[in-house]
């Protein structure tokens, strides 16, 4: 790795573990005329591995001097000197054909870039990507559970998330204080609904609450969340729902409940 002084404003842990950069180049499944982006590339440890898979290889790098190396290092190599969370996707990612993202994320946005990567999952096949393990542990969480949240159902409405495998921090320098993940998220044909993501976060706002306490703020009066809760029409699913809590239910109870209200309030 070309030697300068790491960042810690940027989250720099560069990956240096070779078995691991080979074994997530591997399981991203690239073929050689799929168009792939690399998030966070660092000085290349894992861009020396995609190369070989695909003729189409975009790296999406911050910081400069990194940007200096893969250059340095990877003739021909395409970089884009940018902030991930700044770059215009509509501009990156083609129209016509879906792309695969790879990145080593740094912690401290890593749900920032998972969020913005999803509002896209129209244009993304798959995001294969290196987190902290209770982030993923979220991301691929179930009901009922206490990683279950407002992530996990934001992926499941465009996608499906596995966790690869764990990484320890001795693949990294300098070595992070906790364990990392591999998650990747296989887009669907599903899309993400702002309007549902907002509805969902709300609900999670007030965990620990009884969804018909928590939804109420959802309304825009006494009146509307009055008619919404002694409607004589309401499924017997949705009653059931009101007495449970926001992690208690899949991502189709939410959107029953969801459809529901807008009978109501119109929205």
């Amino acid at each position: 790795m070309e030697k300068f002084r790491l960042k810690k404003s940027l989250g720099q842990n560069f990956l240096v573990d070779e078995t691991v950069s080979q074994r997530i180049a591997d399981m991203s499944d690239i073929k050689s005329d799929d168009i792939v982006i690399e998030i966070g590339p660092g000085t290349g440890a894992l861009t020396k591995y995609l190369i070989p898979k695909t003729k189409n290889l975009t790296c999406i790098e911050i910081d400069k001097r990194a940007v200096y190396v893969l250059r340095k290092n990877f003739s021909g190599l395409k970089v884009l000197n940018i902030d991930i969370l700044d770059a215009n996707l509509d501009e990156i990612l083609p129209k016509d054909k879906k792309v695969k993202v790879i990145g080593n994320l740094p912690y401290y946005i890593s749900s920032q870039i998972i969020f913005k990567l999803i509002e896209y999952s129209d244009r993304i096949d798959s995001f294969t990507f290196m987190i902290q393990r209770e982030l993923g542990n979220r991301i691929v969480s179930s009901p009922n559970s206490k990683e279950y949240g407002i992530l996990t159902l934001a992926v499941l409405m465009c996608g499906s998330a596995e966790k690869l495998f764990d990484v320890p921090p001795s693949a990294f320098n300098p070595p992070p204080k906790v364990t990392s993940s591999v998650v990747t998220i296989k887009f669907n044909d599903g899309v993400f609904n702002r309007k549902l993501h907002s509805f969902i976060k709300g609900a999670f706002n007030g965990r620990r609450k009884k969804l018909s306490n928590s939804i109420k703020s959802h309304f825009n009066s006494v009146d509307d969340y009055q008619a919404f809760i002694s409607s004589p029409t309401m499924p017997e699913r949705v009653k059931e729902m009101l007495d449970l809590r926001a992690e208690n239910l899949t991502l189709s109870d939410f959107n029953l409940l969801y459809d529901n209200i807008k009978s109501i309030t119109g929205e």
